[in-house]
């Protein structure tokens, strides 16, 4: 039997692991070996054995992880539960307060037809106990097999739950549609700016450059914010931190000989990343 303090011990070195999305086996291959150097150093070898009796096995961890995850899960939706509503959001009847919350993802075992996701969903609100009619609303991508008006998703959820049920276009979808569609000269902005980043990021030497001369610049920032196609959300600050950074940017890319460095000379081309910026910056 595994006294309660090393098991807290246990779920607080894997609540720690989880939350840094490291691999399992670094409890016992990392942590727990500098945790004994460290005891051992300042409180003497009394105090070690202690520290070797925390359970930091790869399965441990991974079984730990697993039992975090599934209690928040069953807290979250008890709480749904006890709301008088619910929808992207939902009233904590503990503090009257409005909470927004993740909670699942669900995988789609075969098609990703409305049936399949309507019944994928339908399927977990049972096992979960969670009253449909307490839905008032659902946000969607606004593709035809969610918002179809006679077999969409949302017209069986409204089904199950009642046809004064709203519906909404998840705002960050139709920001990433108008990207898309955007103006030329200002996609040409955008892939110039993830140019200059990723030039900056990519390489260790001039990430390394960057950092210290923002460190001898005084700047707030000490590197400009690594860019990914996939991060696309993080866009605005990407651009707010490259025009805040704007002038050590250039020394940098101008001390590399690199025509980059010409954009920073163009007025036109700076308002437009401060425009850009504050467009993407919510």
């Amino acid at each position: 039997m595994i006294d309660k303090v090393y098991l807290k011990c246990s779920f607080i070195a894997a609540l720690h692991i989880a939350k840094t999305k490291k691999p399992y086996n670094i409890g016992e291959k990392l942590i727990k070996p500098c945790m004994v150097d460290i005891c051992s150093e300042l409180f003497g070898n009394e105090h070690v054995s202690k520290i070797k009796n925390i359970p930091m096995s790869n399965d441990t961890i991974h079984k730990r992880i697993l039992c975090i995850a599934n209690d928040i899960e069953y807290q979250l939706v008890e709480k749904i539960n006890k709301s008088l509503f619910y929808a992207i959001q939902y009233i904590d009847d503990t503090f009257n307060d409005i909470k927004e919350e993740f909670l699942c993802t669900l995988k789609l075992k075969t098609f990703t037809t409305a049936d399949e996701i309507f019944k994928t969903m339908n399927n977990y609100m049972i096992s979960k106990n969670i009253n449909w009619a307490s839905c008032i609303g659902i946000c969607t991508d606004g593709a035809a097999s969610m918002t179809g008006i006679h077999s969409g998703v949302v017209s069986r959820v409204k089904e199950v739950a009642h046809a004064h049920l709203i519906s909404t276009h998840c705002f960050i979808h139709r920001e990433q549609l108008a990207v898309k569609d955007m103006g030329e000269h200002f996609n040409d902005i955008l892939n110039q700016c993830a140019t200059i980043i990723n030039f900056i990021r990519a390489r260790a030497i001039n990430s390394s450059i960057f950092s210290y001369m923002c460190e001898e610049f005084g700047s707030v920032y000490n590197n400009v914010l690594f860019h990914s196609h996939i991060r696309w959300l993080s866009r605005g600050k990407d651009l707010t931190r490259v025009f805040e950074l704007r002038t050590e940017i250039e020394v940098l890319l101008g001390k590399k000989n690199s025509p980059l460095s010409d954009h920073f000379q163009d007025i036109i081309w700076l308002a437009k990343v401060a425009y850009l910026s504050d467009i993407f910056r919510y």
